[in-house]
């Protein structure tokens, strides 16, 4: 694929997932766009300067807005040796922290299903595909959370292996 293209695919992107964040979290549509971009950027992270570049904004708005994220634990930077430069990237602890929120809602969800399972149970007359329905939903929230509990022992056990290595 040409960088070109590339390049065309990432703003597309930036822009869908900009949307897309604005209307689920608490961002403004500059702060959603940055975090979008660092999604695509990954851990390499970028300055301050390619996110002016890339994102058509005045240097001001990046930087409220950088420090904006950087407030509510979103994102957080890091300097390589020799670069006066600060790279920025996505927090880990904010995407762990935003799944356990998600898990918590679904958790109430699973136990209302349990107990929408339980009464229908006791009922004669209910259907058994109404049932199923339930049984299936409150499966699917059980391997939701399994996963996400098999994600946060990777991430940890990854992030304590990154922190030795640096330590050596």
């Amino acid at each position: 694929m040409k960088v070109q293209d590339l390049i065309k695919e990432q703003k597309n992107l930036v822009e869908e997932l900009g949307v897309y964040f604005h209307n689920l979290e608490d961002m403004s549509p500059l702060s959603a766009r940055i975090f979008s971009l660092l999604i695509l950027i990954g851990e390499e992270g970028t300055c301050f300067d390619e996110l002016v570049e890339n994102l058509g904004a005045s240097k001001s708005s990046i930087s409220v807005n950088l420090n904006l994220l950087q407030t509510k634990g979103v994102i957080r930077y890091f300097t390589k040796t020799g670069d006066r430069k600060r790279y920025f990237i996505i927090s880990e602890d904010y995407i762990i922290n935003r799944l356990e929120s998600k898990i918590k809602e679904w958790k109430v969800e699973k136990t209302l299903h349990e107990r929408i399972l339980s009464f229908k149970l006791k009922k004669t007359n209910s259907k058994i595909d109404r049932i199923k329905f339930n049984e299936n939903y409150i499966q699917l929230i059980n391997n939701v959370i399994s996963n996400f509990e098999n994600l946060k022992k990777s991430y940890i056990s990854n992030t304590l292996k990154e922190n030795n290595e640096k330590n050596y």
